[in-house]
């Protein structure tokens, strides 16, 4: 199955510049340390956001996750990233 809506996804600044690139977040420092292995930074935040939303749209849904804060979607495949293609397993939305 694809990510429901994958056209019309959006990723907002504060979920990765406040999560996923906030090395001081006590969730997300992990998450930070390893997109910033592969060049992503909070300076550039767009760049992260955008392939992202691209990888919801390439790639299929593996899993369905119901959290409180709604359906997590599970995609694995391929991001493009500042420092080359990189094969990361998961994401969730």
């Amino acid at each position: 199955m694809k990510l429901p809506n994958a056209e019309n996804a959006r990723v907002e600044e504060q979920k990765i510049v406040g999560y996923l690139l906030c090395e001081s977040h006590p969730d997300g420092a992990g998450k930070a340390e390893f997109f910033s292995k592969f060049g992503f930074r909070a300076e550039e935040w767009h760049v992260l956001a955008e392939e992202l939303k691209k990888h919801g749209q390439r790639y299929s849904v593996r899993n369905c996750v119901e959290s409180e804060h709604g359906t997590r979607y599970i995609i694995d495949g391929e991001i493009e990233t500042p420092t080359g293609v990189r094969r990361f397993g998961r994401f969730g939305s």
